[in-house]
Parts: structure tokens; sequence; C-alpha cells
């Protein structure tokens, strides 16, 4: 008789069971693949990091030759200027 009941429940069970275990098998694979997913995004954003962080280095060294340049352009105006304010001795 125990045996029976072992066999009635087992038979109830499974066909909920079996679904259940695919839907699991299913909910990992999606887990997976998101894992996976979220890998190659992390990737992309250290990439593009990485780059931004080129570009800004290379921008700053832009930006000191520009000030480098603006004050020669600054110092070659002001000997211009004085050369212009000296008396000139004409003969």
């Amino acid at each position: 008789m125990l045996k029976r009941r072992g066999g009635l429940t087992a038979r109830r069970l499974a066909p909920r069971s079996i679904p259940a275990l695919e839907e699991v098998l299913r909910l990992c694979q999606e887990v997976d693949d998101l894992r996976h997913r979220q890998a190659a995004l992390e990737d992309l954003v250290h990439g593009a990091l990485a780059e931004m962080r080129a570009d800004v280095a290379e921008i700053g060294g832009e930006v000191q030759e520009s000030r480098g340049l603006s004050l020669r352009v600054g110092q070659l105006t002001d000997l211009v200027f004085s050369r212009l304010a000296e008396p000139t001795t004409r003969a």
C-alpha cells in the first residue's frame, strides 16, 4: 500500500516538476547569457574609458603647447610695442 501511494505521489508531481526543471534550465541559460553580456559591456566601458583618458592626455599636451605659443606671441607683441615706443634717432 505504501509503495502504491509513493508511486501515485510521484506520478502527480512529475507533470509539474518536469516543466519546472525545464524552466530552471532555461533561466540558468538566460543568467549565463546575461553574465556574458555584462562582461562584454564592461570590456566596452573599460575600452572607452581608456580611449577617453588617452584623448584627455593628448588634449592636455596640446593645451600646454597652445599656452606656450600664446606666451611667445605675447612676448613678441611686447617686444614690438617696446621698439615702436623707443625714440628713433635719425640723422
